[in-house]
């Protein structure tokens, strides 16, 4: 029976310990959409191919040969060498179109994460519009024609008090009295104003009063540029390209993954499709040769003479503004069209909204966050329960939890 016993304990160690990591585990499974769009999103679509092949199926084409295929995404160039056979079809039908693919510092499980979010994908259904159209603020001319009107009417008084008084003095002549010499402007529009001394106070204080609002207005507007689209060296359109072609913004802008700024996409980014496209559906080749002159590319070789392409930058924010893509692409998962627009309508880039500090803190005030997202927010929710769980309670009493409400309003979070 002792016997029994020593084998036990340690057995029963042993399966609790298996128990708890597995236990564990299963509470910490890898995002495999989150590993998607930080780590892959920039060459592929889960079910389309781009620059590279569509990930869904991969696990089914592949099956037999697995262990390669995690070779392949650690580390390409390190598969080629082995000689695979599938590993040399996939590189021979891609390399043309994106070159060699970028290692990936994932671990298997991770891997098999981010196939199994490939294989389970839907497109999202359609986004149906809410509140009509956006429209977008234009320069407020009423007060320009607000003036003219005013010189119009001034004039028109002038010139009938003019008429008046000569019809007067004609009157006059008939009769055979002296004519009388018209009052001077001035001295007319003192008498008016000494004998309408309240209506003068109301009028002036109207005055005082449009003109304050009209400076305040105009202060506020200063650096606010909706609906601001400059003129660019080429017609690049974003309707073809992330439209028709449904190729992902972070494919170009693929700072987004990884810093503060989204990054103008150098023009060898451009060549991963256009060293093969050399004309397009609207402009046919007179842009994209623009491109290849400006990269020093004949067609089939590059020359060395290169010419940078001067871009207009479009989105400016204040020098002591702190603003992170990656922390609202990444982290908290928002979509590009939140602060852009939907750019597949559009042709250039375009600023869509205001980027003034109210614009931002009411998006702070209303978007919720999942705090069990993602591993970034595990510190955040440790630190409400050190507080306790009746302030977590508190902040839960509305069913969410908004970014204002994890420090989202605090002046250091976006200011220097």
């Amino acid at each position: 029976m002792n016997t029994i016993r020593l084998i036990n304990k340690p057995f029963f160690f042993l399966f609790t310990i298996t128990l708890f990591f597995t236990v564990n585990a299963s509470f910490a499974q890898p995002d495999g959409a989150k590993l998607f769009k930080a780590n892959c999103a920039a060459c592929h679509k889960p079910d389309k191919d781009l620059v590279g092949p569509a990930l869904k199926g991969a696990l089914e084409r592949w099956e037999g040969n697995e262990e390669m295929l995690m070779l392949w995404v650690k580390n390409p160039q390190k598969a080629l060498e082995t000689g695979d056979q599938q590993v040399k079809k996939l590189y021979d039908e891609w390399s043309p179109k994106g070159g060699m693919m970028t290692p990936q510092s994932l671990n298997d499980e991770e891997i098999m994460a981010v196939f199994a979010y490939a294989d389970a994908y839907a497109p999202p259904a359609p986004k149906v519009e809410q509140g009509g159209k956006i429209t977008y603020v234009k320069q407020d001319d009423s007060w320009l024609w607000l003036a003219v009107l005013s010189v119009l009417l001034i004039t028109a008084i002038l010139v009938l008090r003019s008429v008046v008084n000569v019809l007067q003095n004609a009157i006059r002549i008939e009769k055979g009295e002296d004519l009388e010499s018209a009052i001077p402007v001035g001295d007319s529009i003192g008498n008016w104003l000494s004998n309408n001394k309240v209506l003068t106070f109301f009028i002036t204080l109207f005055i005082v009063i449009a003109l304050f609002i009209k400076v305040w207005d105009e202060a506020l507007a200063i650096g606010v540029y909706e609906g601001y689209k400059p003129v660019q060296p080429i017609e690049y359109s974003h309707e073809v390209h992330a439209g028709k072609l449904e190729i992902e913004c972070v494919y170009c802008h693929s700072g987004a993954l990884q810093s503060r700024t989204a990054m103008i996409p150098s023009a060898n980014v451009c060549m991963n499709c256009h060293n093969a496209v050399s004309e397009g559906p609207l402009t046919g080749t007179e842009e994209i040769q623009k491109i290849y002159d400006a990269l020093g590319w004949d067609g089939s070789a590059y020359t060395g003479e290169t010419t940078p392409i001067e871009w207009v930058k479009v989105h400016n924010l204040p020098d002591h503004v702190y603003f992170s893509h990656q922390q609202h692409y990444v982290v908290g998962d928002v979509d590009c069209t939140e602060c852009h627009g939907d750019m597949t309508k559009e042709t250039v880039g375009k600023q869509n909204a205001k980027l003034t500090m109210a614009w931002c803190l009411e998006c702070h005030n209303t978007m919720e966050i999942d705090i069990n997202s993602s591993a970034y927010y595990d510190e955040v929710h440790n630190r409400l329960l050190e507080h306790g769980e009746e302030e977590l309670k508190g902040y839960l009493e509305d069913g969410k939890i908004t970014v204002r409400e994890l420090g989202g309003f605090e002046c250091s979070k976006c200011h220097y």
